[in-house]
């Protein structure tokens, strides 16, 4: 494990290949960071204690199980 805001070199070989090509092309709107079905951020993230709970569209983040990386939690698309 990482320290406290590091990320390994497995954490980030899965930031870049969930890149550009893994998100949803919206490029003028936030929903260009939704994930694709096949990105490997899906379930890939780590727990935070006091997240609030919900992602930015509003959809439910667990708050014990791995969530997505980044700031949507909703199926993949």
């Amino acid at each position: 494990m990482a320290a406290r805001g590091q990320m390994t070199q497995g954490e980030q070989d899965a930031v870049v290949v969930a890149g550009a090509d893994r998100v949803q092309r919206h490029p003028d709107s936030a929903g260009g960071y939704r994930l694709r079905a096949d990105s490997p951020a899906l379930g890939n993230g780590g727990v935070v204690a006091d997240d609030g709970g919900r992602d930015y569209w509003g959809n439910p983040v667990p708050a014990t199980a791995k969530p997505h990386r980044g700031a949507y939690h909703g199926p993949g698309l």
